[in-house]
């Protein structure tokens, strides 16, 4: 997983490059997305950053029940590289940007269906970020 320093650097780094970076608050913790499709869980006392500089919203969020197992299986298209991840009780599965996956891969990973938020967890059950996962057009399996 990545510590702390990193993904202020990347936040940073995202920032700096004016591409959208939004402080997301939600129930009990505050989100910092990066373009939409994917975020980190990173409160103010754990930054050196100031998130206070950052365009604010507020969200709700519907935890999902099911546990994501990686399959290990990469596909690759013509805008990225994505991972499958499928559900444990096998009622289908989602793609995510490999490039993304990276970051959470050693979470557990949480969802409800392929169309909805997948919610990340540390090795303590702590949320640590989300990711929005992507459709797979050439994906025939049903």
């Amino acid at each position: 997983m990545l510590d702390k320093n990193k993904i202020q650097v990347e936040i940073l780094k995202t920032y700096l490059k004016g591409e959208n970076v939004t402080k997301i608050k939600s129930q009990d913790n505050t989100l910092i997305a990066i373009s939409g499709h994917y975020a980190y869980v990173l409160n103010d006392d754990d930054t050196l950053l100031n998130l206070s500089l950052l365009p604010e919203k507020e969200f709700k969020f519907q935890i999902g029940k099911k546990v994501l197992i990686d399959t290990r299986l990469s596909v690759h298209t013509n805008t990225c590289i994505m991972r499958k991840l499928k559900f444990d009780d096998n009622s289908g599965h989602v793609y995510v940007n490999e490039k993304i996956y990276k970051n959470f891969k050693d979470c557990k990973m949480f969802g409800t269906d392929e169309n909805s938020p997948i919610f990340c967890y540390n090795d303590i059950d702590e949320p640590f970020g989300i990711m929005m996962p992507i459709h797979n057009s050439e994906d025939k399996e049903e």
